[in-house]
């Protein structure tokens, strides 16, 4: 009888033994042939180590005692992430016996990866050098290219949270009304699954209308749940509901002009209505409210870009929250006046940015006043996102301009942060959407205004890789999709090009790609240097009892 123990699993780049146990069960000693055949692994001699590189299969006899058992073990080595099978079988005269196990081989304890992203509109070739690592593992990894006509992946998930929020207190419906709004146009042109049609979302932005109007009180402000006077004043719901009642006067919807009218006065003086302890107390929380009546301001058409720079002096660019200064950075592009403001804004916001290769985000903190705007984190993100936008937009007529030179180099640094930021968002998505009501609706009217600026042409290119003067594949994109093309080349072949190459990467035809090219490997030394970013992790070991049973090497290696 044959009997492998072989251990649970093993990793890419493992030698190891499979034993396999022999029993005898006759009261006659037998020589007993043990032979053993594998895939996604490879056998060696027990002398040598040496590899069979053809067999992959080994034989082995043994002599088990009468009733008696041996263990015979086999050197292996892996070939290969997956799955690694072996057949073993034992013969003695008219007897036999087999069997087969199968084993996990999992990925290697230590890969590393990394990538360059990019986009272009313009017709022509990308090119990038590629030079292969040197010692490391060619049968895993590779060069990963990853080619889309949008970043906007499927949004309506986040769409559908806002449209079918169980609650309905005014700034559930104020956001709903500013998603809809923004995000119409853009569901239509990618003709989304699940999402709401047009009628339904009519019906459901008259009735919102409705509910709005019946809060709304003689002043101008809203309250939360009702129109009578509540608890606590929030400000920053009736600059959100006049938000809400703007955008969709601006998209053709159609709003009652005495509800618009109220709240102007009120808008105009709304630091009158910061009577609150709680806002006296917290000038980040006054600075951001008022940042954003700014901006609600501007979209009815009355911009106060002189308030917008006072507010700034004011706070000053080291103590404004990003929502605020995102807010004003609004109301000051296009202003013919504020070409210093915006680029002090614009370097500023540039050397705060939390960046990586592929995403950035910005960090705010309100401290306990947060409630009072309905704060999230991810919030001042889409805030600042469209703003950037905004100052793109409003740029383009006269970025050549000899008085827009300088602020057209820090445009340039803006343009390379936009989808950054973009993908940056789309990665904290959780179940297709964001965490709050506040976190989707400015995340998705950011993407509206994204939609708008860079993919308005609806795409119809061929996107063709070559490596070197090899042709890798193409792919083409016709019409709006959100599907993204991987084209792998693996690591073996990139090893025999003996040196760099450079890949290319040619658009032509009508759209934006975005692209990314990464590259993953495994290296053979597990002894790798430790990654240095300004702070450091460190592992120390104790034993509980002897001292000596633990200790480390010169080399830093652990014996326990």
């Amino acid at each position: 009888m044959v009997r492998p123990s072989a251990p649970r699993f093993l990793n890419f780049g493992d030698k190891a033994e499979v034993p396999v146990v022999v029993q005898n069960q006759t009261d006659d000693d037998m020589a007993v042939d043990v032979v053993i055949r594998a895939s996604n692994a490879v056998l060696s001699t027990p002398e040598s180590s040496a590899v069979h590189e053809q067999a992959n299969s080994l034989g082995k006899r043994v002599i088990v005692k009468a009733n008696g058992r041996e263990e015979v073990r086999f050197p292996v080595s892996t070939v290969k992430a997956g799955t690694a099978r072996f057949q073993i079988a034992v013969t003695s005269g008219k007897f036999s016996d087999a069997a087969e196990i199968s084993l996990p081989v999992w990925t290697p304890a230590t890969t590393e990866a990394f990538a360059t992203y990019g986009t272009t509109d313009q017709n022509g070739a990308i090119i990038q050098p590629v030079r292969a690592p040197a010692d490391v593992y060619t049968q895993f990894g590779g060069l990963e290219v990853t080619t889309a006509s949008t970043q906007l992946q499927e949004l309506t998930d986040a769409f559908i949270y806002l449209a079918h929020y169980p609650y309905a207190c005014s700034e559930q419906i104020s956001s709903r009304m500013i998603s809809t709004a923004a995000l119409r146009d853009v569901l239509q042109a990618f003709k989304a699954k699940d999402a709401p049609t047009g009628d339904e979302l009519d019906a459901q932005f008259k009735s919102d209308i409705q509910i709005l109007q019946s809060r709304q009180r003689d002043d101008g402000s809203f309250g939360l749940w009702r129109r009578d006077r509540e608890r606590y004043e929030y400000p920053f719901l009736t600059v959100h509901a006049a938000h809400a009642l703007a955008l969709a006067k601006a998209k053709g919807y159609q709003v009652p002009e005495e509800m618009l009218n109220k709240t102007k006065p009120y808008l105009k003086n709304i630091e009158d209505h910061f009577n609150n302890e709680w806002y006296k107390s917290s000038p980040r929380i006054r600075w951001t409210i008022s940042a954003y009546t700014l901006y609600v301001r501007d979209l009815m058409g009355d911009k106060d870009a002189a308030k917008a720079k006072r507010l700034l002096r004011e706070a000053t660019l080291e103590k404004i929250p990003f929502e605020a200064l995102g807010w004003i950075l609004s109301v000051l592009a296009g202003d013919s006046g504020s070409a210093a403001e915006i680029e002090q804004i614009n370097r500023f916001l540039l050397n705060r940015t939390a960046e990586t290769a592929a995403a950035a985000n910005f960090v705010t903190d309100y401290g306990d006043g947060a409630w009072l705007i309905m704060h999230s984190n991810r919030r001042a993100d889409g805030v600042i996102l469209e703003a950037l936008l905004k100052q793109v937009d409003d740029d383009s007529e006269a970025r050549n301009t000899e008085e827009n030179k300088t602020a057209s180099a820090s445009l340039a640094a803006v343009s390379d942060l936009i989808p950054k930021l973009v993908r940056g968002l789309l990665a904290h998505r959780k179940k297709g959407h964001w965490g709050s009501t506040q976190d989707n609706v400015f995340i998705l009217l950011a993407l509206d205004k994204y939609f708008n600026t860079y993919e308005k042409v609806t795409p119809d290119f061929v996107a063709r890789v070559w490596l070197g003067d090899a042709y890798a594949g193409e792919q083409p994109f016709k019409g709006r999709s959100v599907d993204s093309n991987v084209l792998n080349i693996p690591m073996e072949y990139l090893s025999r090009q003996g040196g760099a190459s450079n890949l290319l990467l040619d658009r032509q035809g009508a759209g934006r790609l975005y692209y990314r090219i990464g590259m993953k490997y495994a290296p053979r030394n597990l002894n790798l240097d430790p990654a240095n970013y300004g702070f450091a992790v460190s592992r120390k070991y104790e034993a509980v009892d002897n001292p000596d049973d633990v200790k480390q090497e010169a080399d830093g290696t652990w014996v326990i």
